[in-house]
């Protein structure tokens, strides 16, 4: 692996240890070296993070779990040369910045029937999006091969897949009623079920 590309990981892996970094910081100006046009953040597809705020405090578990799928669409875009939009990684590495991030932020006393589930859930949504900001970086470095499998049956697959499954079991397990009293409530929107926030 060339030591530039090296030095990128192993910034980005820093930053997602240590939750540090932003918009704008760190890996997009380096890897480019120079100012970038601006940059398309990771929320749902054009939602910011102040928009997402305002949002119901319920999770929509159908809007949550397409939204993570298109990513492995508009990975594999990417890596093949579509630069439609600019991705950086630095961005794409937030878990705070989508409508599932934020609730995840808000479940900060989820009762004891749920509590594993929810932080599987947590960490497997990190992991999601510190796997998809490798891929981006690994095209950004000339490494879209790498990229590309990683997208199709590497570690960014894994890790897609395994969120998707958690949330549609706890999705299931909601519509089944089963956690419903324990998630503080839920609620129906347009025949869908979402389970609120325990704020």
């Amino acid at each position: 692996m060339p030591a530039r590309r090296l030095h990128i990981l192993r910034r980005l892996l820093w930053w997602w240890r240590t939750g540090r970094g932003g918009a704008g910081t760190g890996l997009a100006s380096e890897t480019h070296g120079k100012p970038q046009r601006a940059i398309a953040s990771h929320a749902d597809f054009g939602a910011s993070r102040q928009s997402a705020a305002h949002e119901s405090p319920v999770l929509d578990f159908d809007a949550a779990i397409e939204n993570h799928l298109q990513w492995t669409a508009r990975l594999r875009r990417y890596g093949h040369g579509d630069r439609q939009e600019f991705l950086d990684p630095v961005q794409v590495c937030r878990t705070d910045a989508c409508s599932l991030g934020l609730w995840l932020e808000r479940q900060t006393q989820p009762s004891a029937e749920c509590a594993g589930q929810i932080a599987q859930i947590r960490q497997e949504h990190a992991d999601f999006h510190h796997k998809a900001a490798v891929v981006v970086t690994l095209v950004q470095t000339g490494a879209s091969e790498s990229a590309l499998q990683s997208v199709d049956h590497g570690d960014f697959a894994h890790r897609s897949r395994s969120l998707i499954h958690l949330l549609q079991t706890l999705r299931a397990r909601c519509n089944a009623g089963s956690a419903q009293p324990t998630v503080a409530g839920t609620a129906r929107r347009s025949g869908k079920e979402s389970v609120g926030t325990s704020a």
